[in-house]
């Protein structure tokens, strides 16, 4: 952007966008990188679990978001593999409404994590409890709706 006696470059477009409006979310689950899911796609073989599906301020559409956890190495370890087993479980059981197994799937990620990600699942205990004070409709469909950039 600019003229010729001015340059700025910067860049622009959606995905510029979404990228930011996922940094900002960094804080909500407190970790320091949250990728989308066609990053995550292009970097198979890292260490990645996933987040939340989530429709971000100024979007209709969610995007399914991921937090990077380690390289090669660690994606490839057994400790690792259990963990992500274990999350994955985590994200399903809230996802079908079976807040109950949310809890005990959450201490469990945090014991195989060595309290890697505690606050994240610490934040997944506090959502399955309001949704079990207050159960959602049937046409619930898991998805985080962010209220904050």
């Amino acid at each position: 952007m600019g003229s010729k006696q001015r340059f700025a470059y910067s860049v622009l477009g959606d995905s510029v966008n979404m990228a930011s409006r996922f940094e900002g979310q960094t804080k909500t689950y407190d970790v320091p990188i949250i990728i989308g899911e066609k990053t995550a796609e292009m970097i198979e073989g890292m260490a990645m679990l996933e987040l939340d599906l989530i429709k971000v301020k100024g979007k209709s559409e969610p995007a399914r978001i991921f937090a990077l956890v380690g390289d090669e190495s660690v994606a490839a370890g057994i400790d690792f593999r259990k963990w992500a087993d274990k999350h994955e479980k985590m994200i399903e059981n809230y996802r079908s409404q079976d807040f109950d197994s949310v809890f005990k799937c959450a201490r469990e990620c945090v014991s195989l994590s060595g309290e890697r990600l505690k606050t994240f699942y610490e934040l997944y205990q506090s959502r399955a409890s309001g949704l079990m004070r207050k159960p959602p409709g049937k046409d619930w469909d898991g998805v985080y709706e962010a209220l904050q950039k």
